[in-house]
């Protein structure tokens, strides 16, 4: 099973909970297709693990025994291979404002109180156009594949604890009475 994050939208939260109300056993060391190069709208972003992924790595992660998630951009090349497949992937999106660009400089600093340090202005204008291209173009896979994709939106998931059951029945598995989300590194 799939979770196609986008960066920073509570997919680590997400993943976790579903492993605590389901039997999918967790993956530790994520499918990251290291000998694969980066997509060039990507590089600007910490998270190195975006990009095609090649048919046998797709299959891998549509496998209903274990549960991965992937930092997977929406280009038509994994889209159609999820769809091919069949697969029921959840897409966890984030709405691409400033509070989302900032979060990967509070990311970088564990004393928050130095991210002024880190901003950059051409450096955040990339993650901000590297986030909408990402949000934007799931928003459109999802509409186009409503049986495969499964949109599950940050701001919700967050505020609504029943975005959990959506997940859980998408999958076939029993709704549950009163679920948590486990919180691990979003912010708000």
């Amino acid at each position: 099973m799939l979770i196609a994050a986008q960066p920073k939208s509570a997919s680590t939260s997400l993943y976790m909970t579903l492993l605590k109300y389901t039997n999918l056993r967790e993956i530790k060391n994520q499918v990251t297709g290291r000998r694969l190069k980066p997509l060039p709208l990507f590089k600007s972003l910490p998270h190195r693990c975006i990009k095609n992924y090649p048919k046998h790595k797709i299959t891998q992660t549509l496998n209903k025994q274990h549960l991965y998630r992937l930092h997977l951009p929406p280009t038509s090349h994994n889209v159609n291979e999820i769809v091919k497949q069949n697969g029921k992937v959840i897409v966890t999106l984030r709405e691409p404002d400033a509070e989302a660009s900032l979060a990967y400089l509070r990311h970088k600093n564990v004393d928050n109180s130095n991210a002024h340090k880190n901003f950059n202005e051409e450096r955040m204008f990339r993650i901000r156009f590297a986030l909408n291209y990402f949000y934007n173009e799931w928003l459109y896979w999802t509409c186009k594949h409503p049986s495969n994709f499964l949109l599950v939106r940050y701001e919700n998931l967050i505020s609504d604890p029943e975005e959990i059951n959506r997940c859980l029945t998408y999958w076939g598995y029993k709704p549950i009475k009163k679920p948590i989300l486990l919180k691990k590194r979003y912010s708000k």
